[in-house]
């Protein structure tokens, strides 16, 4: 077994001595010196709090984070996971480990971190000229001071994970072709449905797509043609108080395998959402395995109505199965769901 092999796809492995790749350098001088000169041991850290009960060291994690740069080489790619959330004001330390981080921006490959607002503002504010960066997950409080998320300079980012109050997300007049994952998983206003379009009709390539709608804002690009997504297979939509009908009338998604939509807000009209929803399924004609609501129990009857229509759904409904075409090889899980006052209840 190669010393590369000890990490087992970890790329961020703790500076830890009781694990690879610090461990290797305890066995024997040989192992050391071969654990040393192996430079893709030192391409990944983890730092911060590692344990709930565990104070934090930044005087440390400095020091752990030069060495890393040290063994990795001068031109290594970098992967950095920061748990800093709470730094306990130690400010001087935290400068230290900033002055090793930041620099390195243009080699970051991925950046993952649960910070304070602070770091979160120096980390974001280097991904311009981080011209190698392929997973991006930053999780900060950042109410009443947005942090703008430009997507567009990010030319080979593959995953993007958000959890923030403000994000302000910045799209360019190019689309984002190496996009792969999007996943919004906060409670914000920031995130509006034509945000989502703006993140489905940019990326091309996009295959998973999550995200939180807590916006009141319509949406507006009703009237434009369909888009015919061709990669699309997870989609898990969350709308609070806008109106997702006309978001979800404007795709078509044939190879989508996994949908999740919850609508918070009692219906205001007749038909509400569900003409569209109808016409999305039918038009798209996709091999769902996976179907999942989520609504206002007002609203509940009209999940029966719909899905009688999508006539190879099978509905699980009061401890029993009930398909309406049950020749159909393909079975795909379909879970109703009520929401009242924030609750969720499956019916079954």
């Amino acid at each position: 077994m190669s010393h590369s092999e000890c990490l087992s796809g970890n790329y961020f492995p703790r500076p830890a001595k009781s694990e690879a790749p610090l461990l290797l350098g305890r066995v024997c001088s040989y192992w050391r010196s071969v654990a040393l000169s192996t430079h893709g041991l030192w391409t990944g850290i983890s730092l911060g709090k590692r344990y709930p009960d565990h104070p934090e060291d930044l005087a440390g994690d400095a020091n752990a984070a030069m060495q890393w740069r040290i063994n990795a080489g001068p031109r290594a790619v970098q992967s950095y996971n920061l748990a800093h959330h709470y730094w306990g004001g130690d400010e001087d330390s935290l400068v230290d480990l900033m002055n090793i981080i930041i620099p390195q921006h243009q080699l970051w490959r991925r950046i993952q971190g649960l910070l304070p607002l602070p770091i979160a503002k120096q980390i974001l504010s280097a991904i311009p000229d981080a011209s190698v960066l392929e997973y991006l997950n930053i999780a900060t409080r950042n109410a009443y001071h947005p942090l703008d998320i430009n997507v567009h300079t990010m030319h080979r980012l593959q995953k993007l994970v958000l959890r923030m109050d403000e994000p302000v997300i910045q799209f360019g007049a190019c689309r984002s072709q190496s996009l792969r994952e999007v996943i919004i998983d906060q409670v914000c206003t920031a995130i509006t449905l034509d945000v989502c379009w703006l993140f489905i009709a940019q990326c091309p390539n996009l295959e998973v797509f999550q995200a939180d709608c807590y916006a009141t804002d319509a949406f507006t690009f009703h009237h434009l043609e369909i888009l015919r997504h061709a990669h699309l297979t997870y989609l898990h939509l969350r709308a609070m108080w806008a109106e997702p009908g006309p978001f979800i009338d404007e795709i078509e998604a044939p190879y989508l395998k996994f949908m999740t939509l919850q609508y918070h807000t009692i219906p205001v009209m007749d038909g509400w959402g569900w003409p569209h929803l109808t016409s999305f399924l039918n038009r798209s004609e996709c091999q769902l395995t996976h179907f999942d609501f989520g609504c206002h129990p007002d609203v509940r009857s009209r999940h029966i109505e719909l899905l009688a229509c999508y006539t190879w759904v099978e509905v699980p409904l009061r401890g029993k199965i009930f398909s309406h075409d049950k020749s159909h090889n393909h079975k795909p899980q379909v879970g109703l769901r009520e929401i009242w006052r924030g609750y969720f209840m499956y019916q079954t």
